[in-house]
């Protein structure tokens, strides 16, 4: 939770106000937080694809495809926190960037405590993939809505 401290936030936003200044086009630095939004919302949505087949081969102790899946979705989380940062260097939006950074963290710990779970109980899996689908479902809503 590190990355959404005022600390990184502040030195993020005093970048973009730089590049600003010295390239004196705002739209640049909008035009490339659009394209990470882009990115950012096709990766999640790759992301539910994914881990749906994550959730699925965990129930079906396949552990061959459970070991790709995972490695799937750990690259997908990766890439998302990636282009998070990203985010913060391009954003003219910076609660609005915080907010959604949040979102994103949200997934990656749901992500881990459905992957660290040591009960292989029905109940309990069904469980934490609700929880992720609807956190999932939340940070592409907050995408939808982004305004850099």
């Amino acid at each position: 939770m590190h990355i959404l401290g005022i600390r990184y936030l502040r030195p993020a936003l005093d970048y973009l106000v730089s590049f600003i200044l010295h390239t004196g086009d705002e739209t640049i630095a909008i035009f490339c937080a659009q394209e990470v939004i882009q990115e950012l919302t096709d990766e999640t949505r790759t992301l539910v694809t994914s881990s749906k087949s994550l959730l699925r081969s965990y129930m079906e102790v396949s552990t061959s495809d459970f070991c790709v899946h995972l490695g799937s979705c750990v690259k997908q989380l990766t890439t998302l926190t990636n282009l998070s940062r990203r985010l913060i260097i391009h954003t003219a939006s910076p609660l609005q960037t915080r907010n959604l950074i949040l979102k994103v963290l949200d997934v990656i710990n749901l992500f881990n405590e459905c992957i660290t779970t040591t009960t292989i109980e029905t109940e309990t899996i069904t469980k934490h993939a609700e929880k992720l689908a609807s956190v999932l479902a939340t940070l592409l809503r907050s995408l939808r809505i982004f305004s850099p």
